[in-house]
């Protein structure tokens, strides 16, 4: 399937239920399929990650990953109360990327997604945001360390410790503005790492500032 197709598959959800959600305030792309082309090939294990913006205290449950339309959809609902702050957007590595561009917008019935994408554009590669945004990814490598039971059998600690420590990789693709996505970071990182000196300077900067602990196995 080609990525226009999956994203025509996300507009007709969006047009069919995601508009009837209570407090429904905006849908827009997200994920890995952020900036491909429209005629390039989705691999049929792929999916079109849609967020979809609710303007309610409590958004219901994300209905996660589904089939619609032949394509493979995996939705979110973020509190609109996540997104009113163009400051607060900017400093999380996860919801500023999409959110810098004008092409992610799915629906905005009211202008206010479009009115927050030009502020996050203009402020995206902001250094002190960048950083910020460096802080978050890392923070969450912290987190994720942190929380590895000392006195967990060897293999669960192990597993426990992959996911973030993978996370190191956003640290390096949020400095280097580009998008921190799951699937793809891995070659994405190497790509960054390949650039030229002002790319691996900047993302020397924002890793020593942000440099997460080392996870050295049970005592």
């Amino acid at each position: 399937m080609r990525v226009g197709t999956a994203r025509k598959a996300a507009h007709d959800w969006v047009a069919r239920h995601g508009r009837a959600l209570p407090g429904f305030a905006g849908a827009y792309f997200s994920g890995s399929t952020v900036g491909l082309d429209a005629a390039d090939t989705l691999s049929p294990y792929a999916d079109v990650d849609l967020v979809v913006a609710l303007d309610t205290p409590r958004p219901p449950p994300k209905p996660g990953k589904f089939r619609h339309a032949g394509a493979l959809l995996e939705v979110t609902y973020e509190p609109w109360a996540a997104l009113a702050s163009p400051h607060a957007v900017l400093g999380d590595y996860h919801l500023a990327p999409p959110l810098a561009r004008t092409d992610t917008l799915v629906a905005d019935p009211d202008g206010r997604l479009a009115a927050l994408v030009a502020e996050v554009a203009r402020g995206f590669a902001r250094p002190e945001h960048v950083l910020r945004r460096c802080a978050h990814a890392a923070g969450r490598v912290r987190k994720g360390l942190a929380a590895i039971p000392a006195d967990a059998p060897w293999h669960q600690q192990v597993t426990a410790w992959l996911f973030p420590s993978g996370v190191t990789a956003h640290v390096l693709l949020v400095a280097a503005l580009r998008n921190p996505t799951i699937r793809l970071r891995y070659p994405a990182v190497r790509e960054v790492l390949g650039a030229g000196p002002a790319t691996r300077g900047c993302t020397r900067t924002c890793s020593a500032r942000s440099a997460a602990p080392t996870w050295t196995g049970p005592a």
